[in-house]
């Protein structure tokens, strides 16, 4: 409950570069459900149309002048991974790098790492459900280099739906915001911020005749075998 007040209180993200504290605040709505649906394709092994991340992100952040290209683009790619996969997994863009660093290693697409056997994803159950996240993975033998601890995993999320299937059906949660909060969400894409969003989506959860609480509870009921 108190990481749901942090959240709401101060959904800027921090990161410290040099000993200088940069704050990014949260995108508008229509920019991060663009980074929502690329973590989602990403995630679902999918290809994805990767942004000009600095441009899309860091026009209200105050930046040093200092900075190089590379700090530039990996504080991007961290705040990427946080708006549109998680506080959990920007941390592990954030460790993945030293931004310090005069040259890039990371690829282009801010969810892969480079490991001994090729590009991994770092994220908690990226190769299952019980899958903890960590270091590099090796397909041969289906076990990470390491794993992390239990108890850094993130918590379950506020939505049991995922974003891909919040997309497939997006007409529920437009006709939600119109009928429960009174609200149209076009009108709202550019001027609000996707906490703004997401905090009102796990509400959604809450309303028993709401779309999302019906879709919620057609996954989670129990399947009968055949």
């Amino acid at each position: 409950m108190r990481e749901t007040f942090a959240r709401w209180s101060d959904p800027a993200l921090t990161l410290t570069v040099g000993g200088v504290g940069i704050t990014i605040p949260p995108p508008t709505i229509r920019v991060g459900l663009q980074l929502k649906a690329m973590y989602a394709d990403l995630l679902a092994g999918e290809s994805a149309d990767i942004p000009d991340l600095p441009a899309l992100l860091l026009d209200g952040a105050q930046l040093p002048d200092r900075l190089t290209a590379f700090e530039v683009q990996h504080i991007a790619r961290t705040a990427a991974a946080h708006f549109g996969g998680g506080p959990a997994l920007s941390e592990h863009v954030w460790r993945s790098l030293d931004p310090n660093r005069d040259e890039p290693t990371a690829p282009t697409e801010p969810v892969q790492l480079l490991g001994p056997w090729g590009w991994y994803d770092p994220a908690p159950r990226a190769y299952g459900d019980d899958d903890p996240g960590g270091g590099p993975y090796n397909p041969h033998t289906g076990y990470r280099q390491w794993c992390n601890d239990p108890a850094d995993t993130p918590d379950k999320p506020a939505m049991a739906l995922t974003w891909s299937e919040l997309f497939e059906r997006w007409d529920a949660v437009v006709c939600d915001f119109q009928q429960h909060y009174g609200v149209d969400l076009d009108e709202l894409a550019d001027t609000r911020s996707i906490t703004w969003l997401e905090t009102r989506l796990a509400g959604l959860q809450e309303i028993p005749d709401s779309r999302i609480r019906i879709l919620t509870n057609a996954k989670e009921a129990p399947r009968e075998l055949p």
